[in-house]
């Protein structure tokens, strides 16, 4: 028996030992899937690192001249992240660089060396080459665009620019140097037409230049003569206007519970952008909403989009914003548009009394309006087609006021074709956006 249970004893430990084992085993395994999802989720957040590309990059005596071009669509550059580098073994200068087309130049540079330029993108766990080019310093005559920008960011029709321009011509390699620059606004079809620019002064010079704010594309190359009378182009520069919108919305009906809003879009180049309205009281959000498309055609306030859920009485601020990539650095832009305030109108009811008098509808309606919004009772009738809804009539009648009750009566042709349709609605002397309808009758 004692040796029975010795061996219980043995078999027990034994299989607490592989337990134990398991447990541990277990524990390891579940722990390195934990760890696995985690790098997993973690990988999945990192947006795409930004695409550079160095459009041109020239080597003078002791300047060197660059042009680079950083598109970012996943929006992952943030302040201060994105830089040019110039180095070599005992060298180094860098430069911050915003998305977008940039040009500069690094000046004071040794003569006769070897650099490397590069485009560069802070991570945040370490810096990324994006772009790299390897170029030497040498004495050598020519020209090179420095830089672009706008002179004045509180533009409107035409966008003041400022294009810089180095140029060296110490060996009297050539006669002259002129600047040709063509603007394409976004609906020209035509061949660009180039004017010139003559540039006199060597070193670094700038001349001003209003671009049309139509997304323009603006197009420029430095060309010089020869001492041989040969023409040779030295640089070229090509860039984009800042996308223009076109779009805009007001406020044409008012309501105790909202707005008729009409909008107004113009699609002017080929980027596309979504619209949305924010709806704001006392500066919190209330509602978001997007406009509706509408067809070509519409008649009498059908284009209207209404804003409605709203509290009656109450100021309301209305903001339009695009949202869309913006075509030079590709990154998810959203901007302000326009901003409108607008106050709903007091509540009201209404009872309507409509008599089938053959030819005619005789139409009585009682308002309760303590507002005193309308004062005006009105009918349309309409004829509807497949292109648009064609008006056949109109009248209205002013409420008068009855023992505190206003009341109006409408008397309404019915001798047309059908199919016909009569709107009926109360309206404002004072505000043409006061009306409502308030009944329509199909004929």
């Amino acid at each position: 028996m004692e040796v029975f249970l010795l061996n219980r004893r043995e078999k027990f430990k034994e299989q607490l030992k592989k337990k134990s084992k398991f447990e541990t085993i277990k524990s390891i395994i579940m722990s390195f899937t934990a760890t696995v999802a985690a790098v997993v989720a973690v990988v999945v957040l990192v947006p795409t690192s930004p695409i550079a590309k160095i459009e041109s990059v020239k080597a003078f005596t002791t300047d060197i001249v660059y042009q680079v071009n950083v598109t970012d669509q996943d929006g992952a550059i943030t302040n201060d992240t994105l830089k040019v580098v110039l180095e070599n073994q005992s060298e180094y200068y860098e430069v911050l660089l915003e998305p977008g087309l940039s040009a500069g130049s690094f000046s004071n540079l040794n003569p006769n060396t070897k650099y490397t330029l590069s485009v560069r993108y802070d991570k945040g766990f370490g810096l990324e080459k994006l772009a790299t080019e390897t170029i030497q310093t040498m004495e050598k005559d020519g020209a090179a665009f420095l830089g672009v920008s706008i002179i004045d960011p509180n533009y409107d029709y035409y966008i003041p620019y400022q294009i810089d321009i180095y140029y060296t011509n110490q060996s009297l390699t050539y006669q002259n140097l002129v600047l040709y620059i063509a603007q394409v606004p976004y609906y020209q079809v035509e061949d660009p037409i180039y004017e010139p620019y003559v540039i006199d002064l060597e070193g670094t010079s700038s001349i001003t230049l209003d671009v049309m704010n139509e997304n323009t594309r603006v197009l420029a190359y430095l060309e010089a003569t020869t001492i041989k009378n040969e023409l040779i182009v030295l640089d070229e520069l090509e860039f984009q206007t800042p996308l223009s919108i076109y779009a805009s919305f007001y406020v044409d009906q008012i309501r105790p519970d909202g707005f008729g809003v009409s909008f107004f879009s113009d699609y002017s180049s080929t980027t596309e952008i979504s619209y949305e309205v924010i709806i704001k009281q006392n500066k919190q959000t209330i509602k978001t909403v997007t406009p509706p498309q509408f067809e070509e055609g519409t008649q009498h306030g059908e284009s209207l989009w209404m804003i409605d859920g709203l509290r009656d009485e109450t100021l309301y601020t209305l903001e339009l914003y695009a949202t869309y990539n913006d075509p030079i650095t590709l990154q998810p832009t959203t901007r302000l548009i326009e901003t409108l305030e607008e106050t709903t109108i007091s509540k009201f009811s209404y009872t309507i009394d409509i008599k089938d008098l053959i030819d005619i509808y005789e139409v009585t309606i009682t308002l309760d309006d303590p507002g005193h919004n309308y004062q005006i009772a009105n009918y349309t009738t309409y004829q509807p087609s497949e292109d648009y809804d064609m008006w056949l009539d109109s009248g209205q009648s002013p409420f008068n006021m009855i023992d505190n009750v206003k009341t109006a009566t409408l008397i309404i042709s019915k001798t047309y074709p059908s199919p016909y349709y009569i709107e009926i609605y109360v309206s404002s002397e004072t505000d043409y956006r006061y009306y409502i309808t308030i009944q329509t009758i199909f004929g």
